[in-house]
C-alpha cells in the first residue's frame, strides 16, 4: 500500500511534536542541574534538598518515554519516505527540498561530493551546511561524531537532511548507502566542522 503526502507531513508532524516535548522534559532536568544518572537522595539516603526531586523523577520517566517514542516515529517515518521514493521516482533529489525555516545552527559543512554518490544524487551541493540529519540538531549536536553516528545508524534507509544553501534551509532525503567500495563510506563527501558561531 502506498504512502500520500499527507501521511508523510503527518509523521514529521508527529516526530517534531514529540522533540519539542524532548526539549522541555530536558529543560526541567538543566533548571535543577541534574541529568538523567544521578542520585536523587543524599548520602544520608534523604531526598535532595537542592533539586525538585517529584518534577526531576517525572522529567526523567518522560523522557525515557519520548525517546522510545521517536525512535518509533523515526522508523516509522523512514519505512514511510521508503515507500514513497518506490512509488514516485521522479520525486528524488533536487525535487525533495522544500524551503523551511532558516533559524538554525550550523552543524557541519559539505565537500568533495563524489559524483554518482548518494550525496550527489539526492541533491546535496559542496558548500551546504548541515542544519538537521536525523534525529541530530543544534540542541543534540555535541560533535561530529554524532552526524556519523545517525549516517551508520541510517545505513540503506532514507533520513531528512536540513541543509543551509545561498541563505535558505532546504530539507532533502538521503539515502546513506555502500555505492562504489566500503572504503568510500555511505554517502560520496567530506563531513567537515565549521568555526564556532
Amino acid at each position: 500500500m502506498g504512502v500520500t503526502k499527507d501521511e508523510l507531513l503527518a509523521l514529521e508532524d508527529e516526530k517534531l511534536a514529540i522533540e519539542k516535548q524532548l526539549e522541555e522534559a530536558s529543560m526541567v532536568l538543566a533548571n535543577n542541574n541534574i541529568g538523567m544518572d544521578e542520585p536523587l537522595v543524599d548520602a544520608e539516603d534523604f531526598p535532595r534538598s537542592d533539586i525538585s526531586v517529584y518534577e526531576v523523577r517525572h522529567a526523567r520517566a518522560k523522557i525515557i518515554r519520548l525517546r522510545n517514542d521517536l525512535k518509533d516515529v523515526t522508523s516509522r517515518l523512514s519505512k514511510a519516505l521508503e515507500k514513497w521514493h518506490q512509488a514516485h521516482p521522479a520525486c528524488n533529489g533536487h525535487q525533495q527540498t522544500t524551503v523551511i525555516d532558516t533559524t538554525r545552527k550550523r552543524l557541519a559543512k559539505i565537500e568533495q561530493i563524489e559524483a554518482g554518490s548518494p550525496a550527489d544524487t539526492c541533491g546535496l551541493l559542496n558548500g551546504d551546511y548541515i542544519l538537521e540529519i536525523g534525529n541530530v540538531n543544534g540542541d543534540t549536536f555535541q560533535g561530529l561524531i554524532d552526524i556519523a553516528n545517525e549516517i551508520k545508524m541510517s545505513e540503506n534507509s532514507y533520513m531528512r537532511v536540513v541543509v543551509e544553501r545561498d541563505n535558505v534551509a532546504k530539507r532533502i532525503n538521503l539515502k546513506p548507502k555502500i555505492w562504489a567500495t566500503p572504503e568510500k563510506g555511505l554517502l560520496g563527501c567530506r563531513i567537515v566542522a565549521v568555526p564556532n558561531q
